[in-house]
């Protein structure tokens, strides 16, 4: 996530849209929380924030997990992964990531 602004850029309320995807935001060599599917254990980013400083770009790392649906998890996904940031251009991010799962 590359912040090419004049000011820090913030990114808060990081979910993914499955319990079988994580998410976690590496800035500057320090690595955020790993966050996941709301209610469905794991921790809470409510409350969290973390900060790309101006000029810098951060990491986002994505987790995926297809044993996480046994073993009919196989074919095609589509999994989101979204955050709030405090640019007013781009308040609500969604990233994707798509694959095959084959065994």
């Amino acid at each position: 996530i590359q912040n090419t602004g004049g000011a820090p850029l913030r990114i808060a309320n990081l979910t993914t849209s499955c319990m079988c995807t994580s998410a976690q935001l590496e800035v500057n060599g320090k690595n955020g929380p790993k966050f996941g599917m709301p209610g469905h254990g794991g921790v809470s980013s409510r409350g969290w924030s973390m900060e790309i400083p101006a000029g810098t770009q951060g990491t986002l790392h994505v987790f995926y997990d297809p044993n996480a649906h046994g073993p009919s998890g196989t074919g095609s996904f589509r999994r989101d992964i979204t955050f709030t940031t405090n640019d007013p251009k781009s308040e609500n991010v969604t990233v994707s990531i798509k694959g095959t799962v084959v065994r």
